[in-house]
């Protein structure tokens, strides 16, 4: 996929989970003051920010397989888990606030949810990526296929058919008859067969 697509996608992800987040800070508008607000989105978006891409940027081709998924699955949930750690003792120093462990599941959970955002959106750019080529093997299969059938059929060798049946039409039809039957037989081989194959 082109990068500017990428570039797209990306801001359409962010620009739509900033809104719902934005939407959710509303209620807190008048009960709290403006500035506390906009930090707490501020540490909120850098969290979910920075385990997105760090999800998205680790997931590669090779953890896809079968045997290495639970090795990705595993660990990174761990990684999650001690990652928050230190982004809600970060969060609580900022805010001034002295409960832990209400703030910590908050993250943990709001972390998990991007981590699996950013697995998702590389796995899915991964998939298509290989949807590309693979559609892109198969039309350059298809074009030599054509290729090799132009080339079995040669301009030289029809004309030189077509110049004896001319020939024997006059002199003797019967063969003449017999080679158009042959040529059709020949000409149909080589078209329906490269066909077949195809399927």
């Amino acid at each position: 996929m082109k990068r500017k697509y990428i570039i797209r996608l990306h801001s359409i992800f962010w620009a739509v989970s900033f809104a719902v987040i934005g939407l959710q800070s509303i209620r807190a508008i008048g009960n709290e003051a403006l500035n506390s607000i906009l930090l707490d989105n501020l540490i909120y978006f850098a969290s979910m920010a920075l385990v997105f891409y760090i999800y998205y940027t680790f997931i590669t081709k090779k953890y896809l397989e079968k045997r290495k998924i639970v090795f990705l699955i595993i660990p990174g949930f761990l990684f999650i888990w001690i990652l928050t750690i230190p982004i809600t003792y970060i969060y609580i120093k900022i805010m001034l606030s002295p409960i832990f462990a209400d703030y910590y599941f908050s993250f943990l959970e709001t972390n998990f949810l991007f981590a699996v955002s950013g697995s998702l959106m590389k796995i899915w750019l991964i998939w298509y990526e290989d949807a590309i080529r693979q559609r892109e093997a198969e039309k350059q299969k298809i074009t030599g296929k054509l290729e090799l059938l132009k080339a079995q059929i040669n301009p030289e060798f029809l004309f030189g058919e077509l110049s004896n049946i001319r020939a024997m039409i006059e002199t003797e039809p019967d063969r003449a008859i017999h080679s158009i039957e042959n040529l059709s037989e020949k000409m149909s081989e080589m078209l329906y067969g490269n066909m077949k194959e195809r399927k």
